[in-house]
């Protein structure tokens, strides 16, 4: 019994976590919009708004985010939008030698 209602609770849960997310549900301002474009493009890229909806909904701190592009953008100092594995074979390796 305990388990069908773990499983149902569970259910419910997460269909409440998906409408939180479904589109129609965003509030969307020319400022909401704008806090979204952090490349200041007039146009969103994946990335900013996979990160704005994470920040949004409390499931990663924007600190993190902001850490993570840093991390990105320092295996991609050519701005190219492209790492391949062995630019994160030499970041790897260039953290490893500091920490040593």
């Amino acid at each position: 019994c305990l388990n069908w209602l773990a499983t149902v609770s569970q259910y419910l849960f997460e269909r409440q976590r998906r409408k939180d997310f479904k589109f129609e549900y965003m509030r969307l301002n020319k400022e909401v919009f704008n806090d979204m474009d952090v490349e200041r493009t007039q146009y969103l890229s994946r990335h900013e708004y996979l990160g704005y909806v994470l920040v949004k909904h409390n499931l990663v701190s924007k600190e993190l985010v902001d850490y993570l592009n840093d991390q990105y953008d320092r295996m991609d100092p050519g701005g190219t939008n492209k790492v391949t594995y062995e630019q994160l074979l030499e970041r790897q390796r260039a953290w490893r030698r500091i920490k040593s």
